[in-house]
């Protein structure tokens, strides 16, 4: 890769002066890399790091705000000026009108604001602030010595004739490669267009999409996933290219750069289709979809038309150089292509250049209004946040004022005190309902979880146990409300004591009645209604086992007047 003196980093938002001092510095004589956008595809290319440790001058351009999402550990110019700084390379921050230092900085960044920083703002004094910069450069200008050597007439004249001869038949034999070269590019830019209809159907699809007919959607998610599957050997393949042959496509004005570009971004095409799938069908998978989804999904689709037209111009930059010997596949194919600009061969180079940088330009506006919209939508959710947990507190204060009302009173009946666990228990179940919709919707659950529910519960039955000492029962509610906040248990009717002096032949006090020939048995009610019409046949119950509820199977018994039984979940509503 070749060395470069100076780096300059930016952000879109920027891109504009950063231009216009890389194209300065030029000017000036210094070697710069600026020309990033072809490595910003995707997932960040290890090249910028490489380019990075070869320089002496680091210069960030920063607008406004242009530090905000350097919190985020894969954000572009935090990895790039953290590499700057760990390879200690003189970084030069200039700063634009409206730039302020955060505070904090960013973790890992803080040091930056301590480096020799010039303000670039107002346009008037940007030549001013160009001569500051170039005086806090490391690098020295490069001075091209243009050496001048006679030669006699004949020699001259002999080795012009050589060269073009040799010029002739290099091209000559570069002719196959050539052909091979727009064969490889067009197939691959024949995927390009395939992937443009898979686009086209999922926006379609998601114009008119609804939660209540998600067939359609999900149809397409899979049609497109097969589709792109069967793409994968075409993306795979790749052109391998000699230092000869590399020297041969130069004659032609193609570098392998150009071509590595093409292919790269077309597999990057892939790969952004692939994501849009997994966001689309997380996004439809949610319950509750919220517009900023649908927004976002909608403009990353509208990006395909202006980022496949960016890739077809860049196509025809390279073909328009070759022979037309070597463009027979692209006379063949390029009619089939249903989604690519109607725009063909025989335009200059600089109109092409024109067409494919306004493309650009489009895929960068998307881009800025996705990051916008974003943003917007992190102010929203943050608003919301707010207010969910001002309702959660307000839900907490009434939950407090129904649980001090529903202490256990030494002075009231076994039947009112258990009246008021009841209220608990039935709050317990509220909490467990709320709290599943809240993890299921991605919001916080709030104060009232079913943990604080449960643990009020059992203080609430510890107490009642001491002001109701023969309530041996006690131990097994409570083993019973643990299981229903694990979601092993439901309902049943607990077993609370038996006539004086009786015992029975198969109930024990703390029995819990779970099931009654095959019937889930919830409540009191439930359970006199089932042994009403089958008093005799299956049951199933949960006892006290060495301090845990373990199920057992037994038929009906009979003697059901000597029992008392008392609910564990209120069948009412609070």
């Amino acid at each position: 890769m070749r060395h470069y003196d100076i780096f300059v980093s930016y952000r879109r938002s920027s891109y504009e002066t950063a231009n216009l001092i890389a194209t300065r510095l030029r000017a000036a004589g210094y070697s710069v890399f600026f020309d990033i956008e072809t490595l910003r595809s995707g997932k960040f290319n290890e090249q910028l790091y490489e380019v990075i440790d070869n320089c002496r001058d680091f210069v960030v351009v920063l607008p406004p705000n242009a530090l905000d999402r350097c919190v985020s550990e894969d954000d572009w110019v935090r990895l790039e000026v953290c590499r700057a700084m760990e390879r200690n390379k003189n970084i030069i921050p200039v700063m634009l009108n409206g730039f302020v230092w955060p505070e904090p900085m960013p973790v890992g960044m803080e040091e930056l604001k301590n480096y020799q920083a010039l303000t670039a703002g107002a346009i008037e004094y940007f030549d001013l602030a160009m001569e500051r910069l170039q005086s806090y450069l490391h690098s020295r200008k490069r001075t091209k010595f243009r050496i001048f050597i006679r030669w006699f007439g004949a020699i001259s004249i002999s080795l012009c004739i050589f060269l073009v001869v040799l010029l002739s038949v290099c091209r000559f034999v570069a002719k196959p490669l050539c052909k091979e070269v727009v064969d490889h590019l067009t197939l691959k830019i024949g995927v390009a267009d395939f992937l443009m209809s898979d686009n086209d159907i999922l926006a379609d699809t998601w114009k008119t999409y609804k939660p209540t007919a998600d067939i359609e959607m999900r149809e397409n998610l899979d049609l497109v996933s097969k589709n792109i599957a069967g793409y994968q050997d075409v993306l795979d393949l790749s052109l391998e290219l000699s230092s000869w042959q590399r020297f041969l496509l130069f004659l032609y004005r193609i570098s392998a750069q150009e071509l590595t570009h093409i292919e790269d971004y077309i597999t990057f095409l892939a790969d952004e289709m692939v994501a849009n799938i997994q966001q689309i069908s997380t996004t439809t998978s949610k319950e509750h979809i919220l517009p900023s989804d649908y927004t976002f999904i909608e403009e990353m689709l509208n990006l395909y038309p202006c980022m496949g037209s960016a890739i077809y111009y860049s196509y025809l930059q390279v073909l328009n150089n070759l022979p037309e010997s070597a463009l027979e596949g692209y006379r063949e194919l390029a009619p089939q292509f249903i989604n690519m600009p109607k725009t063909g061969l025989g335009l200059r180079q600089s109109e092409y250049e024109i067409l494919a940088k306004q493309a650009y330009e489009g895929v960068n506006s998307i881009y800025k209004d996705i990051d916008d919209n974003l943003d917007g939508a992190k102010d929203d959710l943050h608003k919301d946040e707010m207010m969910l947990d001002s309702i959660h507190k307000g839900f907490l204060a009434q939950y407090r004022a129904i649980v001090e009302n529903a202490v256990i009173k030494a002075e009231a009946s076994p039947e009112e005190n258990w009246g008021r666990v009841l209220i608990l228990s039935a709050l317990l179940d509220l909490s467990i309902d709320l709290y599943a919709e809240s993890i299921a919707d991605g919001v916080n659950p709030g104060y009232v979880t079913p943990e604080l529910v449960l643990s009020d519960l059992n203080k609430a039955l510890d107490d009642f146990k001491v002001c109701h000492n023969d309530a041996e029962y006690v131990v097994a509610a409570k083993a019973f409300y643990q299981q229903v906040v694990e979601g092993t248990c439901a309902g049943g009717v607990l077993v609370t004591q038996f006539m004086p002096n009786t015992t029975h032949e198969v109930y024990k006090v703390g029995d819990i009645i779970i099931e009654w020939n095959g019937h889930k048995v919830n409540n009191v009610q439930e359970l006199k209604s089932a042994y009403a019409k089958s008093p005799s046949g299956k049951m199933k119950l949960l006892r006290l086992d060495n301090g845990e509820l373990k199920e057992l199977a037994t038929d009906i018994p009979g003697n059901e007047d000597i029992v008392s039984f008392c609910n564990l979940i209120e069948p009412e509503d609070i």
